[in-house]
C-alpha cells in the first residue's frame, strides 16, 4: 500500500507536481481508474474476513483507512464499496479513532 497506493494518491491530489501539461484532469482519472481496482480488492478480502490480515486490527487496516479518506472524492469513494463501507465504519466507532478526529478538528463524513 505505501510504495503504490500512497504514492498514486498524492499523484492525484498534486497532479501539477507529476506533468508539464496543463491536464490535471487526465492524471487524476488515470489515478482513480488504478486505485479504484486496487480498493476492489481490498473490498474483496473484506468480505471474507473482518480485517486485511484475519481476526485482529493491524496497522495495515489503519493505513487503509487514512489511504480510504485521501480517495473520499473518487467517482466511487472506498466508503461506496459495500464490504469496505461497512468496515470504515466499524474503524470509526473506535474510540481511538474518535479521539483522532476530535484532536485533529475532523468534521464527519470522515471517509
Amino acid at each position: 500500500m505505501n510504495q503504490s497506493m500512497q504514492a498514486e494518491l498524492m499523484m492525484y491530489h498534486y497532479p501539477e507536481n507529476y506533468s508539464l501539461l496543463q491536464d490535471s484532469k487526465s492524471i487524476k482519472y488515470k489515478v482513480e481508474e488504478r486505485l479504484t481496482k486496487c480498493f476492489l480488492m481490498f473490498n474483496d478480502i473484506l468480505e471474507r474476513q473482518p480485517y486485511l490480515l484475519g481476526d485482529n486490527i493491524s496497522i495495515s487496516d489503519i493505513y487503509l483507512f487514512m489511504l480510504s479518506r485521501w480517495a473520499r472524492t473518487f467517482t466511487t469513494p472506498p466508503s461506496g464499496l459495500k464490504n469496505i463501507g461497512a468496515y470504515l465504519n466499524k474503524m470509526i466507532d473506535r474510540p481511538a479513532f474518535q479521539n483522532v478526529f476530535a484532536k485533529e478538528k475532523l468534521k464527519y463524513p470522515y471517509v
